[in-house]
């Protein structure tokens, strides 16, 4: 407590120097030569000027709280940082969380990762503008060496950049796209009736919508989406289903749902964009025949059934009041390696939703429990016996039950 303490007031002392640079700068562009850093936190001084880095590399790692695969790559820019020590410098920038939560987030995993952050930043989100995170700009002598997707965080490319070498780093563009527009080229007339699938679009971000055109034809979209997002134009219910009601009979199941891969690297191939339009008369056969779009296309045949099965039911047993929240910044580092999995002072829905990605069978909530809730999760969540004991040691109780629950069935047809 004594680290936030200071922390925060180093933070409350600061007077920002006023800065305005309105350009957004990309890779090749120079940095404007009095660019300084202010409210950096976890550094010996509360500002950097850029300028006095010029034998680093600097990366800067724009990240959020609710960012996945961000925090995931936390440990790796740590070793990266470890292994190239004095020329590589990372700095993480955050304008989405307030700053006593960024403080008390990174202070509680120092024993993992430790980097100096920008608490309150508005300056370089307008300098880097992104649309999509994790999003990092690479800096070095004065100059945008890149600006990526964690993609390119590799050892072969920082060591490049220090040594000077010719290197192609996959650049990320800033995606100021019109999504009211079509996804196909229509250059005489706006089509009344048909359908489109691309392949990962470059100008997008992971998105969905669905809009009524002035003629009252009704547009559906998705961009860079996974083939099991797609289906949920037709069923919502698959972006909260279980993993254990997904029946994909496929040889790798991660290629159609997404779950456990990192989405910078795969997203090329893996993701895809969609598009029908329909005329007002046939409004109703929506479902039907964006199904049948998919099912061509990706040769699966695609259903929803019921079935009975084994379920898990948690329940409140004696002691139950343990396990309510003391309060404090909500938590959640389940899916975090190097700590230990806890949810702090977060709704019991939270546990529910973390535990049915990866457990084998589906897990509902019968405690009554309407209040937050903190507990401690054992490192493997699949292992029923140690679940078990972690929710007995806040008087919740884990029992089997057989039970009919929706199931969606994918198949190949070849």
């Amino acid at each position: 407590m004594k680290t936030l303490f200071c922390l925060w007031a180093v933070l409350c002392l600061h007077i920002a120097h006023a800065q305005t640079y309105t350009k957004p700068l990309a890779a090749g562009d120079l940095l404007p030569s009095n660019l300084v850093l202010t409210n950096v936190l976890n550094h010996p001084v509360s500002e950097i000027r850029l300028s006095d880095l010029k034998d680093k590399l600097v990366i800067l790692d724009f990240w959020s709280s609710w960012c996945t695969n961000c925090i995931q790559k936390f440990p790796l820019l740590d070793s990266l940082k470890k292994s190239f020590s004095g020329n590589l410098e990372v700095i993480l920038i955050n304008n989405a969380d307030p700053v006593a939560k960024q403080v008390a987030f990174l202070e509680k995993r120092k024993q993992v990762y430790s980097f100096p952050f920008i608490g309150q930043d508005t300056l370089l989100s307008a300098i880097f503008p992104y649309s999509s995170l994790p999003h990092y700009v690479w800096l070095r002598d004065g100059k945008v060496i890149a600006i990526t997707d964690s993609e390119a965080l590799t050892a072969k490319n920082i060591s490049s950049v220090i040594l000077e070498r010719d290197i192609a780093i996959k650049q990320k563009h800033y995606k100021n796209t019109d999504y009211s527009q079509p996804l196909g080229e229509f250059d005489k007339a706006r089509p009344l009736f048909a359908s489109l699938i691309t392949r990962y679009r470059e100008d997008m971000d992971g998105m969905s919508g669905e809009e009524t055109l002035p003629d009252s034809s009704v547009r559906i979209w998705a961009s860079n989406n996974y083939i099991l997002t797609l289906y949920g134009l037709v069923y919502p219910q698959l972006m909260y289903m279980p993993a254990s009601q997904l029946i994909l009979n496929v040889q790798n199941p991660q290629q159609y749902s997404g779950r456990g891969m990192d989405t910078d690297k795969v997203r090329y191939e893996y993701t895809w964009c969609y598009e029908r339009i329909l005329p007002p008369h046939l409004r109703h056969l929506r479902n039907r025949l964006i199904k049948d779009d998919l099912d061509i296309f990706f040769q699966v045949a695609t259903t929803l059934e019921k079935r009975s099965m084994t379920c898990l039911v948690l329940k409140s047993g004696p002691g139950s009041h343990k396990a309510k929240s003391k309060g404090g910044i909500p938590e959640n580092t389940v899916f975090e390696k190097g700590i230990k999995k806890q949810l702090l002072n977060q709704p019991v829905s939270m546990l529910l939703e973390e535990l049915n990605k990866v457990l084998p069978m589906p897990l509902t909530d019968q405690t009554g429990i309407d209040y937050p809730i903190d507990i401690n999760l054992p490192e493997d969540l699949t292992n029923i016996a140690a679940l078990r004991s972690h929710f007995a040691a806040v008087g919740l109780v884990l029992e089997e039950t057989v039970c009919e629950r929706e199931v969606f069935i994918l198949t190949p047809l070849h």
